[in-house]
């Protein structure tokens, strides 16, 4: 497992693995891609993490966190890749604003997770997750929302 200190170098480490699974897996639904990733490529190298940013007290109080730290994995980072392909690079350069200062804030339905939203030129939603001793915050997905969609929450 690896600590990744800078974001180009995490996320040209990320897409270049996503694109060879993408070679590998031709005519397969995302879905698929997804469970071969995580069938094929070493542990170590999807636990690998970045520390991308900060949540905000708002999110630490519904997560009931004992952190501040958000980390990105490489296996979420590939994850969000193949599935929500129209998210790129500068996108993913808006996490640590999203994080730190959200829009608008909402528990999710199963209760563990925390649904951040941002409005910046285009409509964001970001889902954290928290390790079960609530000691490390990890995001879950990251994708774009249509405008009618964001405002519903």
């Amino acid at each position: 497992m690896r600590e990744f200190k800078d974001f180009e170098e995490f996320y040209n480490y990320g897409y270049s693995l996503t694109e060879n699974i993408k070679s590998k897996t031709n005519n397969c639904l995302a879905s698929e891609r997804v469970e071969f990733a995580r069938n094929n490529i070493y542990k170590s190298d999807l636990r690998s993490y970045i520390n991308i940013g900060f949540i905000s007290k708002s999110v630490i109080n519904i997560l009931d966190t004992t952190s501040n730290i958000l980390k990105f994995s490489v296996e979420n980072l590939i994850k969000n890749l193949l599935v929500h392909s129209d998210v790129n690079f500068e996108d993913y350069k808006k996490i640590p604003l999203i994080s730190s200062k959200p829009d608008k804030i909402v528990k999710s339905k199963n209760g563990y997770d925390a649904m951040l939203f941002k409005a910046d030129n285009k409509y964001y939603k970001l889902v954290i997750k928290t390790t079960k001793n609530k000691d490390e915050n990890y995001i879950k997905s990251f994708h774009l929302l249509e405008q009618e969609r964001y405002e519903k929450y």
